[in-house]
């Protein structure tokens, strides 16, 4: 069977109601936690699964709600839970980088959002300890807007049960930013009032090569990894880089192979200059920048090869695993079980996923599994309603809606020009829209230092709408 797929839990229905305290802006404060599943129906009415969430809320009427989830497709929210904002987190090593090794501690989060607002971490049909019962029903939960339509059945319910006229805001990451464009048209007569979207999976109107995507963040890897370029700042490197970008590169880029010799060893010089890659490289490959062959190729020489979710990180060259989820997810893992245990008293027998899929399973996702994704273009594969087209109906409907969009420079899978076009390039007018860039990756909180501007920013822009 699928690991997606289970019978009913035999501990189904959970439910388990712990307190906690936590200093949030220089006061102790004391908050519950509802740990449980929410049954979800199919539309014949016929239980379906259950939904496994984690609310941590304050005493008071109509206080707004933030419900939060990663991506994958089919990822739980334990990143976002315990890399990020829950009342604890996960401490990290001494260079405020996720810890590399056991013993793995948690800390009280100074940066948690609580004082603010509630928060509901949301896990998809498979993930964590949600489970669809049968797998009869897998294209009722698997695909962008089966998935949306289970998030959707899950945020109406909880709502129901602790106050429907509350303000509310959606926050996801990666693919969680499809789910949230998707869930904001569907939610749209409710107070929505502002869609966050971290590292975000999302896609404009229109489509640009990938190589324009692509520069940035081989740029500042090639900072990153080049003590001497440290004597400027990532910030200062990296701007002349862009103006390069559409003043110079993506002109070329457009007249292909009517621009001179000497104009195209111009552009190789500067991409070498920039990337740390050969001249060579560019001639031979039509002045385009590759990120996967950019992270196989920049510390070749040293035998390592550099993440793709966030460049920061390494493992060596013959290592399978993507050195980015080698780092996190062990880190976070612990940080989970510990949390689950030690502050909110679990006592399941169901397993805990870390994600809905596997090697052999993703195929339940209606995209073809076994394609490099990171070379497609636009969407995944044919949607009912691209995301900008969501996201730009729900602003439609709710024309106070407001858009924010934090991206990491060292992340090549969902780089920061991809989401600045992406956002630019949409119905949804500008005057709306909040975008933050960080020296940081896919998870864009993974550094303490990124985490607690990234949590400021967020503050700021739920402190505004909230007024």
């Amino acid at each position: 069977m699928p690991i997606c797929f289970s019978e009913k839990p035999m501990d189904y229905p959970y439910r388990k109601v712990t307190e906690g305290t936590l200093t949030l802006q220089g006061k102790e404060t004391v908050y519950t936690a509802i740990s449980g599943d929410t049954a979800i129906f199919a539309p014949d009415g016929h239980e379906m699964g259950t939904i496994f969430s984690f609310s941590y809320l304050l005493e008071g009427d109509k206080r707004p709600v933030l419900f939060i989830f990663n991506g994958g497709p089919g990822s739980s929210s334990t990143w976002l839970q315990l890399g990020f904002l829950a009342p604890r987190i996960a401490v990290p090593d001494e260079d405020g980088m996720p810890r590399r090794q056991a013993p793995y501690a948690l800390r009280d989060n100074p940066d948690c959002l609580l004082d603010l607002c509630d928060l509901v971490f949301y896990n998809p049909p498979g993930a964590g300890y949600a489970r669809l019962f049968d797998e009869a029903d897998a294209a009722l939960a698997f695909g962008d807007h089966a998935d949306a339509d289970v998030a959707e059945a899950f945020i109406r319910s909880w709502l129901r049960e602790h106050g429907e006229d509350r303000p509310i805001f959606l926050l996801g990451e990666s693919f969680g930013s499809t789910r949230a464009s998707l869930l904001a048209y569907r939610l749209s007569d409710l107070d929505l009032r502002g869609v966050l979207h971290v590292g975000p999976g999302y896609t404009g109107d229109e489509t640009i090569p990938r190589a324009i995507k692509d520069l940035l963040p081989c740029a500042a890897t090639h900072w990153f990894y080049t003590p001497a370029l440290h004597t400027q700042t990532l910030e200062s490197y990296l701007a002349p880089v862009r103006t390069f970008l559409y003043r110079e590169y993506f002109p070329a880029l457009c007249l292909g192979s009517q621009i001179s010799q000497e104009e195209k060893q111009h552009i190789a010089e500067r991409l070498a200059a920039y990337t740390g890659l050969s001249e060579a490289y560019y001639l031979s490959h039509r002045l385009l920048v590759s990120r996967q062959d950019f992270r196989a190729l920049r510390l070749a020489d040293q035998g390592l090869k550099i993440g793709s979710f966030d460049t920061r990180f390494t493992l060596p060259a013959d290592e399978d695993t993507d050195p980015t989820l080698a780092a996190f997810d062990p880190y976070i893992d612990a940080a989970a079980r510990a949390h689950y245990l030690e502050d909110l008293g679990l006592s399941l027998t169901r397993a805990f996923r870390e994600n809905s899929f596997d090697a052999d399973n993703t195929f339940l996702w209606p995209f073809n599994a076994q394609e490099d994704m990171e070379g497609l273009g636009g969407n995944w594969y044919p949607m009912q309603m691209t995301v900008s087209d969501a996201a730009a109906k729900a602003w439609e409907k709710r024309p106070n809606l407001r858009f924010f969009f934090a991206t990491g420079v060292f992340d090549t899978v969902a780089t920061i020009e991809n989401t600045r076009f992406a956002v630019t390039h949409t119905r949804v007018p500008l005057s709306h829209v909040t975008m933050k860039e960080y020296a940081s990756g896919h998870a864009v909180y993974a550094d303490d230092r990124s985490r607690h501007l990234l949590a400021l920013d967020i503050r700021s822009f739920l402190s505004e709408i909230c007024k």
